[in-house]
């Protein structure tokens, strides 16, 4: 999506370079950061970081009129609100504030033209009751564990009946087909993640590997999944 991404080198650092297939190119991308907090955004008081959904998407929306009002050169431009995972509770909430802020006279008017997502966060329960109909779309479980989980569960698998002793084998065995599948990106390679500093206050669901591989290490043969530019 933007203009550089990295590189890894094969046997030394990674480093940056041009995205051939850059959004810059055909359009003006703001990144947020928000809530305060996230990225490299921050709060001056610590009141500035108690947060909410439906604050965050107030304050995104005024920062989107300030922004306009400097840059008045970008107001005749169409306007999309896109984000990922989490995203998907915000960026909706935020094109309502915007489409809300126009039908009310609000200045300045912005030519929203929709919202994109994701990966989208969306509601729990049925993000959670998707992913075994997704593995098995996906084809990371074959046909006969889908249907045996999906005859045994029926439907439900975020929260399985404790009694149903062959829909909890059905997910154990789903478990294990996609345990060493990097949940975030099916194609991408599982890697171990370190945490940047040993005390979190919070907890950190991490994908921790008992042999993890050195990556770096390995030849250019041996990565067929990863991505490099063209010599």
């Amino acid at each position: 999506m933007g203009r550089c991404i990295s590189d890894i080198g094969y046997g030394s650092l990674p480093s940056f370079v041009i995205n051939p297939y850059s959004w810059t190119k055909i359009a003006n991308i703001i990144f947020i950061d928000s809530p305060a907090g996230t990225g490299f955004s921050y709060a001056t008081t610590p009141q500035g970081y108690i947060n909410s959904d439906s604050r965050t998407a107030k304050y995104d929306y005024s920062f989107l009129k300030k922004w306009l009002l400097n840059h008045p050169e970008f107001l005749k431009n169409r306007l999309y609100i896109a984000g990922e995972s989490y995203g998907g509770k915000l960026v909706p909430m935020v094109a309502l504030e915007i489409a809300e802020g126009n039908e009310a006279g609000l200045e300045p008017r912005m030519l929203l033209q929709g919202y994109i997502v994701g990966n989208s966060f969306t509601d729990e329960q049925k993000d959670i009751n998707q992913r075994v109909p997704y593995a098995h779309r996906m084809a990371l479980v074959s046909d006969e564990l889908f249907e045996l989980a999906n005859s045994s569960c029926r439907g439900e698998y975020a929260n399985p009946d404790p009694e149903n002793i062959q829909c909890l084998h059905a997910l154990q065995l789903v478990t294990e087909c996609t345990s060493r599948i990097y949940e975030n990106h099916i194609l991408e390679p599982k890697c171990k993640f370190m945490l940047p500093r040993p005390n979190i206050s919070r907890p950190l669901q991490l994908f921790l590997e008992d042999d993890p591989v050195d990556l770096l290490s390995l030849s250019k043969q041996d990565q067929p999944w990863l991505k490099s530019r063209e010599k």
